[in-house]
């Protein structure tokens, strides 16, 4: 019975420390489609369960890029992975990675 007591009470505490991990200034993750690209602002549509909405993220000169040179690179509809810090309520991001261009939806025929 105690085991079962601690083992609830460590999931309990895990469960309840795991959204303040951005606090202690571990980036958080998101994916999603590129919806504008400014030259310090990247306009990126998320979805998480049912929930869909377009997120703001900052860019810096320390912002670092995976499969691309720069931000200027990204094109509406290119699909990216962006981490990112929280600092005084905006998203700055820390890496930004090129998953997948856009896909034409368009036949060829």
């Amino acid at each position: 019975m105690k085991t079962l007591m601690g083992i609830t009470l460590l999931a309990l505490i895990i469960g309840l420390a795991a959204p303040s991990f951005a606090f202690f200034g571990l980036p958080e993750t998101v994916e999603g489609t590129v919806e504008e690209v400014d030259e310090d602002i990247l306009a990126v549509h998320t979805v998480k369960g049912n929930t869909e909405k377009i997120i703001q993220i900052l860019l810096g000169p320390e912002t670092e890029y995976t499969d691309i040179a720069a931000a200027d690179e990204l094109k509406p509809g290119d699909v990216v992975q962006i981490k990112y810090k929280e600092k005084d309520g905006d998203r700055i991001a820390v890496s930004v990675t090129k998953i997948a261009a856009k896909v034409s939806r368009e036949l060829k025929i």
